[in-house]
């Protein structure tokens, strides 16, 4: 009786299941207000429930299944470019409805978070934020972090041993925190991230913040944070397929799926890249040039809505690489001849990581996040005799674990409160550590208060309490104040400390590289915090659609900076040298940064911009390596409507810098410059009937080159498909 009772409870629910899943279909089109063309991708989405859509090719929607008894309804529509519409709706619509968007002020009504860890709109928030979306990385046909950011202004994305880094006015990788959903993203190699490694199959944003985010990030952040926004699972059922080919024999191969888990929307997103990389110096066997790279991204994530106040969301990414070049070194022998070694060179990296999120409206104006988040990386290095004998080895493995909580309460129309802590814990094992495998534990509490003064004023003071198991406590202070007196005009200015914490590797390092004849030690107990102070000052106008001008003053003051340092013992097994880490030098960079758009028309937009930064190196009074003092930036895109297609052109330029040569431990002083360099991009779109994207790439037009000085790569072509079947739900 037992299992009928439960076949009938089993029966029962999916009758209920079934019944409600019965419904009607909500259909219209979606259109500019003032041109009256139809709207493609828009998407549809009724509030507080599972049911949504995406516009097809010709601005039309479909919305299935919709039961009658949930109306009166909210739709929400949102379209990158246009301001977000909400529609009530009190009864089903007997024909199809017809929605009108109005174009918004560039991205000035899109939402950011990171500057605050709140939603603002752009155009509101009082700290300083640059905002890069989903459409200014298609048009480039970026596929990679690296290269979305490769041509935003105050962004210096270099080549170096570790890959692709970036640097943030003038402020260095190692000195700058990358997130991912506001998580860390693990896997420093000298201590840059490599960019390459993260795909954009499914980024919906990019967020930049400038200037120390110590008060709200901690470490790491004392040259500004880069936030990478996920987008959140679609409400209906879809699959995007695409692929790229270009030269150097690189080709991918990516996918995206949109569907539910018991009611729950839920994405799966994958790439597959390859490259056969590029030699630009013949002469040597030496690889001057990229590598032999093969990767392999992929990410789930899934959104549980438990209640309409309350949601849950999962992340799981995996990400898998390898890495191929080719090694000479040239050693004397001892008729006094040189003689030349080649070696094969092979990286291995692994990243593996889980997050989970939870939000909770509490009422109208309180909002409290929790987070739990895992990462795990996994890096081998081996070169190789052409005999096939291993010469040298490094291995290490990096995990992260973070606890974090954020709480937000508008207590009165004037003043808004957000304060909130973190727990983190970080190990590195490695063989190369004195240690051999280590632990620390850090933890914060942080608060932000927002003071409105009238209708034109906003400050925001905050502090940090850290609290490092190696350093003890630190506090760091900051204070952002926002004058808007007029719709439009904008005034921002903010002041900061910042701090970051010697990374275990520098701290505990032992690496002896004993073939390439250099040893470096970590610098132990007697290393102290990096610290900095930084200034920022930024007028902003904003002429809606038709214009945007911005202009910044910025200052970073960097002190108790920790690099290699040639020690005074020699060994003859280390002819190059034995290194350790000390707090050494003192450093500050200082500019101006310009950036103008502007619409021509409707369908021809413009954008420039130009940065002045003066880069010193206050220890030794020369200017900081690998930073150019003048640069200029500029693209520009035009829109052939009738033909549903765009074309695109974007450039750089930089004048001569310090440099030093391509090895692990490079001297902070030089008297080698490189020279200025230019470089041209353009790409074709076109949007074909049967929601098929295609695109043609030309980078480096101009085919400026140079091995030496990581010029790279040489001119080269590609063209891409994005091919996307769907239905609602």
């Amino acid at each position: 009786m037992r299992v009928n009772r439960n076949l009938y409870l089993v029966f029962g629910i999916l009758l209920t299941n079934t019944a409600v899943a019965i419904g009607s279909t909500l259909s219209g089109i979606v259109r500019d207000s003032q041109t009256k063309e139809s709207l493609p991708g828009a998407s549809v989405a009724i509030d507080k429930s599972p049911f949504g859509a995406s516009a097809n090719s010709d601005g039309y929607f479909v919305i299935g299944n919709v039961p009658s008894e949930i109306f009166p309804i909210t739709l929400k529509v949102h379209l990158i470019g246009y301001k977000d519409k909400i529609i009530e709706l009190s009864q089903f619509p007997r024909n199809d409805i017809e929605i009108y968007l109005e174009q918004s002020s560039w991205k000035m009504e899109d939402m950011v978070v990171t500057a605050t860890r709140r939603k603002y709109m752009l155009k509101d928030v009082p700290v300083t934020t640059e905002l890069i979306t989903a459409d200014d990385f298609r048009k480039s046909g970026a596929v990679t972090v690296d290269k979305a950011l490769d041509s935003h202004i105050g962004v210096d994305i270099s080549d170096d041993l570790s890959g692709r880094g970036i640097s943030l006015r003038g402020v260095d990788p190692s000195r700058v925190l990358v997130l991912v959903d506001g998580n860390r993203v693990i896997g420093r190699v000298r201590g840059s991230l490599d960019l390459g490694q993260l795909s954009l199959s499914n980024v919906k944003q990019i967020e930049i913040v400038k200037g120390a985010g110590s008060t709200l990030y901690g470490s790491e952040a004392m040259g500004g944070v880069v936030n990478i926004i996920t987008g959140d699972p679609a409400r209906n059922t879809d699959f995007t397929f695409g692929s790229q080919y270009g030269s150097f024999n690189s080709y991918d191969f990516r996918g995206g799926l949109n569907s539910f888990i018991l009611n729950n929307p839920t994405s799966l997103n994958a790439k597959y890249e390859h490259t056969d990389g590029f030699d630009l110096d013949k002469s040597t066997d030496n690889t001057e040039g990229l590598e032999n790279i093969n990767r392999f991204n992929i990410e789930n994530k899934t959104t549980y809505n438990l209640n309409p106040d309350w949601k849950l969301e999962s992340k799981i990414g995996f990400m898998a690489e390898r890495k191929q070049w080719v090694e000479q070194l040239i050693a004397q022998g001892s008729g006094g001849q040189d003689t030349a070694y080649n070696f094969d060179d092979y990286e291995h990296n692994y990243r593996y990581d889980l997050a989970l999120y939870s939000k909770w409206k509490m009422d109208e104006d309180a909002e409290l996040t929790m987070g739990a988040h895992g990462s795990y990386y996994d890096h081998k290095w081996e070169k190789y005799t052409r005999t096939n004998y291993l010469s040298d080895l490094s291995k290490s493995i990096d995990d992260i674990g973070e606890l974090s909580l954020s709480y937000n309460r508008k207590i009165r129309r004037w003043l808004t409160v957000t304060f909130g802590g973190d727990y983190v814990t970080e190990r590195l094992k490695s063989a190369q550590l004195a240690v051999g495998d280590k632990r620390i534990y850090h933890g914060d509490m942080y608060t932000q208060i927002e003071l409105q003064w009238g209708k034109s004023f906003t400050f925001l003071p905050g502090i940090r309490w850290e609290n490092h198991q190696t350093y003890g406590n630190h506090y760091n202070p900051s204070l952002n104040a926002m004058w808007n007196p007029v719709d439009l005009f904008t005034l921002r200015g903010s002041i900061g400390k910042g701090f970051r914490a010697p990374s275990i590797k520098e701290l505990y390092f032992e690496f002896d590289h004993r073939a390439a004849g250099y040893i470096v030690y970590g610098g132990g107990d007697r290393l102290d915090p990096e610290t900095s102070l930084n200034y920022s000052l930024t007028a902003e106008i904003n002429y809606k659609r038709k214009a945007m001008h911005r202009i910044s003053y910025f200052r970073n003051e960097l002190k108790n900076l920790i690099d290699f340092v040639p020690s005074d013992s020699v060994d003859p097994n280390y002819p190059l040298g034995i290194y350790f880490y000390d707090n050494i030098f003192k450093a500050r960079t200082e500019g101006l940064e310009w950036e103008t758009e502007i619409r021509v028309v409707d369908s021809w937009g413009l954008s420039f911009s130009y940065t002045y930064l003066i880069p010193k190196n206050l220890s030794e009074q020369v200017d900081l390596i690998n930073r150019p003092r003048n640069t200029i930036k500029f693209s520009t895109t035009y829109d052939i409507k009738r033909w549903n297609a765009g074309v695109n052109l974007w450039g750089s330029w930089h004048s001569r810098k310090l440099w030093t040569l391509r090895v692990d431990t490079p001297d902070r002083v030089s008297d080698l410059y490189a020279p200025s360099r230019i470089v041209l991009s353009a790409s074709i779109s076109k949007k074909v009937k049967g929601n098929l994207d295609l695109l043609a790439k030309v980078d480096n037009i101009t085919d400026n080159v140079n091995a030496n000085y990581f010029y790279w790569p040489a001119r080269n072509y590609s063209i891409s498909l994005t091919y996307r079947i769907g239905r609602s739900k």
